[in-house]
């Protein structure tokens, strides 16, 4: 009926996500695939569809709450 330790609760499942603000319009692009990401990419804008490069060191890392209802295993 109760936990056997009342401090184990389960953590909720984050996942980190990258932003680099564009050059031309200052808006914020995502990027949610970090582990793959070369010394030097490329990224189109949303807003105003400016094409600029952009390396990881300027990228920022943020941890999001995990989506799924079902967590992995």
């Amino acid at each position: 009926m109760f936990p056997a330790r009342p401090t184990e609760f389960r953590r909720r499942a984050v996942y980190p996500r990258g932003t680099v603000a564009c050059q031309a319009c200052g808006t914020a692009i995502r990027v949610y695939r970090l582990t793959t990401l070369p010394e030097e990419f490329s990224l189109r804008c949303t807003d105003c569809g400016a094409r600029h490069f952009y390396s990881p060191r300027t990228m920022q890392i943020e941890e999001m709450p995990e989506r799924r209802r079902k967590p992995r295993d």
